[in-house]
């Protein structure tokens, strides 16, 4: 929902500045268009990321193949070889979304005119607050959809403290006329560093609650005491650099020979973010598999890194 409007916002914001472009081209016969040099400029504003979407890979087993709930960590034979407890394919956890907040965006370029065109090196930070979501597990993960029935309360995922530095090359095309106002249409691709904290978080129900859920099949009444109100959580810091594009259009206007004003719009894309790690704890015990010593990590995809944003300006040309 997120990203369709902010792609339509986009292209309602392109087709304006590139209506405004043809009009003011009209009479540029008169325009300068012999304008060189240097500049500097200085950006804020704010930024509508889409919805950020995730998806969690790791191997899942039942709650009763955990041998270290089992009396000197002993497991039936019948638990211990059964293809469910010795099944290690990594399958897909959980897959979901994140409406992050509206955030902060400012930033400083470099750059240099040469008659219509413009080169520019930029930098750009952006910051949003987080989201919280309740766990969506595919259809296919029978380990994890089992579980269902053990939880205290729903299990959720958390993206928060999102932090980008963006640095892009960009080139535009500005519509010199007879007025003060300057329309332009510019592009870039760039690089981002990007981080984030993930967590998640999933809570068995009290001993009494937990005794009373029929397991099929059902196991040891003392491994079930064990595992009742045990904490599963990984709580971790994304960190990566990816590529990206994007596309901006904007309206400058001249205070003076060297100092103008203006306003920005921009749509920016970038590559999904790769991050793979060990839980914190693991039915409140040591982040290990069911066997007791495997370590128990996962690696998480984030994409549809995307956001529209809106900045005012000022530049000062030497």
């Amino acid at each position: 929902m997120i990203r369709t409007k902010n792609r339509r916002m986009m292209f309602v914001f392109l087709t304006v500045a590139s209506w405004m472009c043809v009009l003011a081209s009209v009479g540029t016969a008169n325009a300068d268009d012999t304008r060189r040099g240097f500049y500097v400029g200085v950006e804020l504003g704010f930024a509508n990321p889409s919805d950020l979407t995730s998806t969690l890979f790791g191997v899942n087993h039942p709650t009763r193949c955990d041998r270290l709930l089992y009396p000197a960590s002993s497991i039936p034979p019948e638990i211990k070889n059964h293809e469910d407890c010795t099944d290690n394919t990594p399958r897909s956890l959980s897959n979901n979304s994140y409406d992050l907040d509206t955030g902060f965006l400012g930033g400083l370029s470099l750059g240099y005119t040469l008659d219509r065109v413009r080169v520019e090196f930029e930098y750009m930070n952006r910051s949003h607050g987080g989201d919280s979501s309740s766990l969506q597990s595919p259809g296919g993960n029978q380990a994890l959809i089992s579980k269902n029935s053990e939880w205290a309360d729903p299990p959720s995922e958390r993206i928060s403290d999102f932090i980008a530095h963006q640095f892009f090359v960009n080139a535009y095309y500005d519509v010199l006329n007879d007025s003060r106002w300057t329309p332009y249409l510019g592009g870039g691709f760039g690089w981002a560093k990007t981080s984030m904290r993930y967590n998640n978080r999933f809570l068995r129900k009290p001993t009494g609650e937990y005794l009373e859920i029929a397991f099929d099949p059902d196991w040891d009444r003392e491994a079930k005491k064990e595992a009742a109100g045990k904490l599963s959580f990984w709580d971790t810091r994304i960190s990566d650099t990816t590529f990206g594009f994007q596309f901006m259009g904007g309206l400058d206007y001249a205070l003076t020979e060297r100092v103008s004003i203006g306003v920005k719009g921009r749509w920016a894309k970038f590559g999904d973010i790769t991050h793979g790690g060990t839980w914190n704890r693991i039915r409140s015990h040591d982040p290990v598999q069911a066997d007791g010593t495997t370590p128990f990590t996962s690696k998480l995809t984030l994409d549809d890194i995307e956001y529209w944003a809106m900045t005012l300006g000022l530049k000062y040309h030497f």
